[in-house]
């Protein structure tokens, strides 16, 4: 079974509901259902074919569907504490393909979602790339109207962006009509995702070894994902995961603090027969805070590999620094650098994390969620909304230096300003805020006249 094989509507259509296999199978127009079927799947998805439910307009029934399509290959989750986002993921149940996992005994809520059926991914990304708008609005509007639920934005951004690279790559490396679930080469896949600036820098770089440049190591190499599926917990990725991954055509989700990994995107080292012997992988680690961290993914310490395996398997780790977005963010850690980088050097402390190891590494570091180090990212604004923390200080209306001390003068949370901690004294719990967040208010401090609470540092 070859990557070509397993590209293959006849193929793609036996996993998930039998509705697209026995539709294909049991038509009497064989030679032309192949490339209807993915028409079929799309027409269900977005439920162009059903009668509209009451209540339901057709621009809600066309946010809902590509609501469906973004849902099937990108994974997000419902906010199940607002009404609307329930009626919304009920619609969703009803006409767009959406499974109903299971009922809490309270029955308050469901719990659903689109589990791995590759027809179906193949027909979302159709859909997708159809949209004029770009995804990132789209989706920062349903985060905005309460409909996603606001949790891992760093992840659903990470998936976005490795979602629109794999679909770029496939347009620049194939002729239309184009065929998302057949595969990509990594040497194209990295050309989508990183920008011009530094694409060669990334094709050039070395591995631990120091070595075979990238693009020599992989130079054989395909990946191939059309959407992806959440790992269960405790469930160890390695090459055998990685195999069942390209076969179906799904990257890893890994939950979040459990592994120093958290998204895994399979990688066969040849066009050749998919087995075990051939898989690896990009094993990367999403970053959502303004903070530069360094983060060493160490393939042996994760047991990615056998302990049996005869060669050398070369692997990339990727991290992505999503939350640096402004230089402010990098002053603020006294970086020298540029607020969006790619490096591709490896950490100082390689030698000793990577021992004598079999396996080579290419290590890539991206800083920041912009155009200069992304070649997807285009509404830079967009994408930086949707990944800045959500606090009631960030998302607070009134951004002046006044307004922003009368807000934090009334201590929703506690921070080292002169706000929160005027009435102790104590210089040190009087940081100065960025941005002029500390003007003097013109109001009495707190504690004034208790000698208890008023101390001197």
């Amino acid at each position: 079974m070859s990557l070509k094989d397993v590209a293959e509507e006849s193929f793609m259509v036996k996993f998930g509901r039998p509705l697209f296999w026995s539709r294909l199978e049991n038509s009497e127009e064989v030679d032309r259902v192949p490339g209807n079927i993915v028409h079929f799947a799309r027409t269900k998805l977005i439920g162009r074919s059903n009668i509209l439910p009451p209540g339901v307009s057709l621009l809600e029934r066309r946010h809902n569907g590509l609501l469906a399509a973004i849902g099937t290959r990108i994974l997000f989750e419902f906010d199940t504490s607002r009404e609307e986002s329930r009626t919304r993921e009920m619609q969703l149940v009803e006409g767009h393909m959406r499974i109903v996992y299971s009922i809490p005994v309270d029955r308050q809520y469901i719990r659903s979602g689109y589990p791995s059926e590759p027809i179906l991914a193949e027909a979302a990304a159709h859909e997708m790339n159809s949209e004029e708008r770009p995804i990132i609005n789209i989706l920062s509007s349903f985060i905005d109207n309460g409909l996603i639920y606001k949790g891992d934005r760093g992840g659903l951004v990470a998936r976005l962006i490795l979602t629109q690279a794999y679909d770029k790559a496939i347009q620049t490396s194939h002729p239309q009509p184009w065929k998302y679930s057949q595969g990509v080469t990594v040497a194209a896949f990295l050309t989508a995702l990183i920008s011009e600036k530094y694409i060669e820098d990334v094709l050039n770089c070395t591995s631990n070894d120091g070595k075979t440049p990238l693009k020599e190591a992989f130079k054989n190499a395909y990946i191939r994902f059309t959407h992806f599926v959440q790992n269960g917990k405790d469930n160890k990725i390695d090459t055998d995961v990685a195999l069942a991954g390209i076969v179906r055509g799904m990257a890893l989700q890994i939950t979040r603090n459990e592994s120093i990994v958290d998204i895994m995107i399979p990688i066969a080292l040849r066009e050749d027969r998919l087995r075990e012997e051939i898989m690896t992988g990009i094993l990367i680690q999403v970053k959502d805070k303004a903070a530069i961290e360094a983060v060493d993914i160490n393939a042996d310490e994760l047991h990615f590999f056998p302990p049996d395996c005869e060669g050398p398997r070369p692997y990339i780790t990727i991290v992505m620094q999503l939350g640096l977005q402004t230089a402010s963010d990098i002053r603020h850690f006294h970086e020298l650098w540029s607020p969006s980088r790619v490096v591709t050097k490896q950490s100082h402390r390689t030698p000793q994390s990577m021992g004598n190891s079999l396996h080579p590494r290419y290590h890539i570091n991206i800083r920041g969620c912009s155009g200069a180090v992304y070649g997807v990212v285009n509404n830079e604004d967009a994408y930086a909304k949707v990944v800045a923390p959500h606090n009631i200080i960030a998302d607070h209306p009134k951004k002046s230096p006044r307004n922003l001390a009368a807000l934090r003068r009334l201590k929703p949370v506690w921070q080292r300003n002169k706000q929160c901690s005027e009435w102790i004294g104590v210089s040190a719990l009087q940081r100065e805020q960025a941005g002029g967040g500390d003007e003097v208010l013109p109001v009495q401090a707190e504690g004034d006249g208790c000698p208890t609470t008023r101390m001197k540092s």
